[in-house]
């Protein structure tokens, strides 16, 4: 993808908000009100300055990533249209990831990003901000797209952008770490004592934590995952999907398979396994995928007690711990007692959704629950081939 497309949008900023150092060049605001913007698209896994700007950005995390476009790109054949803003000198000021997807509902339109939760413009200022959503809109007008779907997490995004509609979605689970020496507080003290002893409880029948080195203990791991993602009756990411990540993310130390596994006479037997990405400051947990039967040895509690201690040893400053639909109390209870608190994803259309499209968001729910119980009698073979079918085309 070449850099030779016309810039789409200039802007006087008379101040930037914020100021994140030097770590990546081009990362200092200007105060110049003559410092002028424009919006222009690059490649962002060959340009250098993109990976930089996210690394050093406070609010940058994994999805924003040029090896996630990678991993999206591969895996499902989806074309990039990479926005950057930046001025005169060369320096960025945002970046907005961007893929050209067509929906069975929604048509050919724009997305940042297919397949992820969220994702979004990753800017230094509001004009920033503002230039690269309304050269997204131009964009997607010009190259016959029927639309713009962004996926935010900030609830102001349409102020500046006429005809960008919001609609606020379900709310992630986030951790706030603090700075080492203060370990994790852990939500409640019976919150706290309740983890203590379930990971207590873990390491005395023997359980043990371990990340996956191998393509064939990914395999395995699949397996697992596989066969949670039909009890919970939700469709499946493609094995295709994990080696890509697996090969793109890992080496890059932006990606890990946590295992707990029981050493067993045989060997060791594994008994689950969650999907992290780990990505400027901030850790992302992923996937999941356990043996039922093992609940009662506690092996997810060890993983996310491992997990998070992690992230918070490497100086992260958050813990996603992800989504959760409304109605699903026990999934929420769950992510709150880590100490997460819900906070709103938001949903952003140019233009406005159509009726039967907004009616498919609302029913969500609805639609889940009737399609749980035919799901779960599903041959592993088959939830998995729906499960690409339907992350390639909805």
């Amino acid at each position: 993808m070449s850099s030779n497309h016309p810039a789409w949008d200039d802007v006087a900023i008379a101040s930037a908000e914020g100021q994140y150092g030097s770590a990546a060049q081009g990362m200092k605001a200007d105060n110049d009100p003559a410092t002028r913007l424009r919006v222009v698209e690059i490649d962002a896994e060959t340009d250098r300055r993109w990976a930089e700007f996210v690394t050093a950005h406070p609010e940058g995390h994994l999805y924003h990533h040029p090896a996630w476009s990678q991993v999206i790109a591969e895996t499902y054949g989806y074309r990039p249209a990479h926005l950057a803003c930046e001025d005169a000198a060369g320096n960025l000021h945002g970046v907005l990831p961007l893929f050209s997807q067509r929906g069975l509902l929604s048509g050919r339109r724009l997305v940042s990003l297919p397949h992820t939760p969220v994702c979004g413009p990753l800017t230094t200022s509001r004009a920033a901000t503002a230039a690269l959503l309304r050269a997204a809109v131009e964009r997607a007008g010009a190259d016959g797209h029927q639309g713009l779907l962004i996926k935010a997490d900030a609830p102001d995004l349409s102020t500046d952008i006429p005809g960008l509609v919001p609609v606020q979605w379900d709310p992630t689970y986030i951790v706030d770490l603090p700075s080492p020496p203060q370990p994790p507080a852990f939500s409640s003290a019976r919150h706290r004592e309740r983890i203590k002893r379930a990971v207590k409880k873990a390491l005395k029948n023997g359980v043990v934590t371990r990340e996956v080195q191998t393509r064939d203990e990914l395999r395995d791991w699949y397996h697992l995952y596989l066969t949670t993602m039909r009890r919970l009756g939700v469709p499946p990411r493609s094995f295709r999907f994990f080696t890509v990540a697996w090969e793109r993310l890992r080496p890059l130390g932006l990606m890990s398979v946590l295992l707990a596994e029981l050493p067993t006479s045989n060997g060791t037997q594994m008994l689950g396994g969650c999907v992290y990405f780990a990505c400027a400051r901030t850790t992302l947990f992923a996937f999941t995928g356990y043996r039922q039967d093992a609940l009662s040895l506690r092996p997810n509690d060890l993983i996310q007690w491992t997990a998070i201690h992690t992230a918070w040893e490497q100086g992260h400053h958050r813990f996603d711990l992800g989504e959760v639909e409304p109605g699903d109390d026990g999934l929420a209870r769950y992510k709150l007692k880590w100490g997460a608190e819900p906070r709103p994803l938001y949903r952003y259309f140019y233009p406005a959704p159509k009726d039967v499209v907004m009616d498919v968001v609302a029913s969500r729910g609805r639609v889940r629950a009737a399609a749980q119980a035919t799901w779960r009698i599903l041959p592993l073979a088959v939830t998995q081939q729906l499960g690409e079918w339907i992350y390639q085309y909805l």
